[in-house]
């Protein structure tokens, strides 16, 4: 029996269009995701291990409160994950250097000691309070109302000034 809609379109059954095209993300893919982002605290890469753009999962931790609150946790597990590793690594570092190897290069995973530790302080500067922030672009540049207001008024200003010397020279 053909599945249809009242209005001649075809049913969610005979969708042929891919999962990505509908912009579903399965529970699969949530699950890889969360695994991913645990692992290495990067929302572009597990994003990618679990097949869907980066804007998708933002737009699923927006809408959804339970995977918002697994993403959290995910990012503070890899976190832990990444301080120990900085912790261990620095133990070599010393060790190392009691060794007398200037050369050695410590390295976390795939970055750099150095790395690590500015996303450990971007990390940081993000729960500060005890829970994440929201990401606010332009927040510290965006003007208050009374500010609004007063340029707009200024800028009123300026127009009726040139408005009056445009008339006294006759010019318009």
């Amino acid at each position: 029996m053909d599945e249809s809609t009242d209005d001649g379109r075809e049913g969610p059954e005979d969708d042929d269009r891919p999962q990505s095209a509908r912009r579903e993300i399965s529970d699969i893919q949530r699950q890889a995701f969360l695994e991913a982002l645990a692992e290495n605290c990067h929302v572009r890469g597990a994003a990618a291990v679990a097949g869907f753009a980066p804007s998708a999962a933002y737009n699923l931790r927006r809408r959804d409160p339970s995977f918002a609150e697994a993403w959290q946790a995910a990012l503070d597990s890899g976190y832990a994950r990444l301080e120990m590793a900085l912790v261990e690594r620095a133990i070599q570092t010393i060790d190392v250097a009691h060794d007398d190897n200037p050369e050695a290069i410590a390295v976390v995973g795939a970055m750099t000691v150095a790395q690590a530790i500015d996303l450990m302080n971007k990390h940081r500067a993000s729960i500060e309070g005890g829970r994440a922030k929201r990401v606010r672009l332009n927040a510290r540049n965006r003007p208050t109302a009374e500010e609004t207001d007063t340029e707009i008024l200024r800028r009123i200003a300026i127009i009726e000034q040139q408005r009056e010397r445009k008339a006294k020279t006759g010019e318009e």
